[in-house]
């Protein structure tokens, strides 16, 4: 395991709450391959010349990407000791994927009063649903590097059984069903409609709920807010795709964080981190 932290499964939350109990549950849960590591560094090689031609900065001199020896998929690094506070990378906004960056920024800006949702999300998972199923995306070879979305064993994926026998007596199958309602309405009510009437733009398997629901984990476990965003402001970006910011971990005892500043996104460290 590196020094900085990479994603972890994102069922890793429940550990301390479940212990071996969880333990049995994954090994229940249906295996699904992982893509070789052979493919895994061609894309990562691929993803990184992208990064380079998007003017990403990485600082390689103390920190390299990697997909091995990492708990899901890539992670970055250290390859050197590293301070406190020090730059390790950069990320220009326009090499960040959200509503107004997508190639189909113009139709969402025309019907975003007709977007808004309670989650804020509607316009996001919309541009994702565009980009992931376009062969000529800005932002291929960045999403040519996550994970096959069946890898995404959340809760909300298995079958009502499974969490009623598996995970009973706690609050869990409960709050998985209102959720699954919400976002279901929210499907019906906003995201379908959209699609309906722009469906020259989209995939057949986007107007499906389940392929809905794989978005949704996708942008759950890998996008960013902006901490000094008013999610109420109409002009409020909402959630967005950080390339390199999303190789960090999502858990509160991490040792390198994103930054916003006015141009760019930073990953800076927030506490000395030894290489590996």
């Amino acid at each position: 395991m590196s020094s900085l932290l990479n994603k972890e499964n994102m069922v890793e939350d429940l550990d301390e709450d479940f212990g071996d109990e969880l333990d049995e549950i994954k090994a229940k849960r249906a295996k699904i391959d992982e893509p070789s590591e052979d493919v895994q560094d061609k894309k990562l090689d691929a993803f990184l010349d992208w990064c380079k031609a998007k003017e990403v900065f990485i600082d390689y001199n103390k920190v390299k990407i990697v997909c091995c020896g990492t708990s899901h998929n890539y992670g970055m690094v250290a390859i050197k000791d590293i301070d406190k506070d020090e730059v390790l990378s950069r990320i220009p906004k326009s090499a960040i994927l959200d509503p107004s960056t997508t190639q189909i920024n113009e139709l969402l800006a025309k019907n975003s009063k007709n977007l808004k949702s309670k989650s804020n999300w509607s316009k996001l998972i919309i541009s994702l649903m565009f980009e992931l199923n376009n062969s000529n995306s800005k932002w291929r070879e960045y999403l040519d590097c996550f994970p096959n979305y069946d890898l995404f064993d959340l809760p909300m994926f298995w079958e009502t059984s499974e969490l009623k026998s598996w995970l009973e007596n706690t609050c869990i199958p409960r709050n998985v069903i209102i959720d699954l309602d919400n976002m279901k309405n929210e499907f019906e009510s906003i995201i379908k409609p959209f699609l309906d009437q722009n469906k020259q733009y989209f995939e057949e398997k986007c107007f499906s709920f389940e392929y809905y629901k794989k978005i949704v984990g996708f942008i759950m476990a890998y996008s960013f807010r902006d901490p000094n965003e008013d999610p109420d402001d109409p002009s409020a970006i909402g959630p967005m795709m950080v390339p390199v910011g999303d190789v960090l971990n999502h858990i509160a005892k991490n040792n390198a964080q994103i930054r916003f500043e006015k141009n760019e996104l930073l990953v800076v460290s927030i506490t000395p981190i030894k290489k590996v």
